[in-house]
């Protein structure tokens, strides 16, 4: 199906929601009517629910897409609760567009949602995406030493997936990698150990995003055999580890990979001595700074942000 799009028009009226649901059923999408469906009403939920199923497939996933996109640039636009509804969509497509339309989202509701999609949803990518969207929740908002019924629950599921044979792969890698937000246990650490030693690269990786939400400074040796590993994202997971695990001594590796021939590495490197902070780390994203493309030299200005705030906290 051919999706008809126009430009929205500054000058109109605004729509209501239910011109907006009428303009998708039709196949038009515009920012106008993309917008028309932020800040949706008790109410308005249960209209767009009931009418979301009749939209095309195909422009469902594009709206919840563009919903997304939209609430990035107009950051007074809050569209959470058509991803809620999104993440209930009969198309793997539609929720796995809502799961990355909610990243922004703290909301212990959500985080719920994303608990049920990780346990029970029937598309592999579907799963991976809300383990790994809540692992990311989770660490930002919840704290391991602290009671937290939900965290325990994630934990609890995320052990399971990681010890069951049968385990998606995806679901199992994210799982791993989940590890790391957890109390700190001979369990969790034994997990993370025969990750590492599975053998598959990918495998790998998951331990070392796993032991850099950890923290535990008991991996560096680890983490320092790995930074000059010839696998990128090895490399990549190994730098970001040293990041939240490192010191002022790791400094210099460091500074070594912001030539990385891999991009992702060259930023890792950047925002890593930005965490670890202190004068060598500063005067190295100093000069750095003079010959960073714009993509760096923008992750420049925010790691030293970051190192000058963690010096004077020091």
């Amino acid at each position: 199906m051919d999706t008809r799009t126009s430009p929205a028009d500054p000058d109109a009226v605004g729509l209501t929601v239910t011109d907006s649901l009428t303009n998708l059923r039709k196949g038009l999408i515009d920012d106008e009517t993309v917008a028309a469906l932020s800040d949706l009403s008790r109410s308005d939920v249960q209209v767009a629910r009931r009418q979301f199923p009749s939209i095309h497939e195909s422009l469902r996933r594009e709206l919840v897409e563009r919903a997304a996109e939209l609430g990035k640039q107009q950051v007074e636009l809050d569209f959470r609760r058509l991803m809620l509804i999104a993440l209930h969509d009969e198309r793997a497509a539609v929720r796995f567009a809502a799961v990355a339309g909610l990243e922004d989202d703290d909301s212990r509701s959500t985080s719920n949602e994303l608990l049920r999609l990780a346990v029970e949803d029937s598309s592999v990518d579907v799963r991976a995406a809300a383990i790994e969207l809540l692992t990311e929740t989770l660490d930002r908002t919840s704290d391991p030493d602290d009671e937290d019924p939900l965290r325990d629950a994630f934990g609890a599921f995320v052990i399971r997936m990681v010890n069951q044979d049968d385990c998606p792969f995806g679901v199992k890698i994210r799982s791993v990698e989940a590890l790391g937000i957890l109390p700190q246990t001979v369990e969790t650490r034994a997990l993370i150990n025969a990750a590492w030693e599975h053998g598959d690269p990918a495998m790998e990786v998951a331990a070392l995003l796993a032991i850099s939400r950890s923290r535990e400074v008991r991996w560096l040796p680890l983490l320092r055999e790995n930074l000059e590993n010839e696998d990128a994202e090895t490399r990549y997971a190994a730098v970001r580890a040293i990041g939240a695990t490192g010191g002022t001594d790791d400094v210099e590796a460091l500074a070594r990979h912001l030539l990385d021939e891999d991009s992702d590495v060259r930023l890792a490197a950047i925002s890593a001595l930005g965490e670890i902070s202190g004068p060598g780390a500063v005067r190295v994203l100093r000069n750095f700074q003079q010959q960073a493309d714009d993509e760096e030299r923008v992750a420049v200005t925010n790691a030293l942000d970051a190192a000058l705030l963690g010096s004077e906290q020091r």
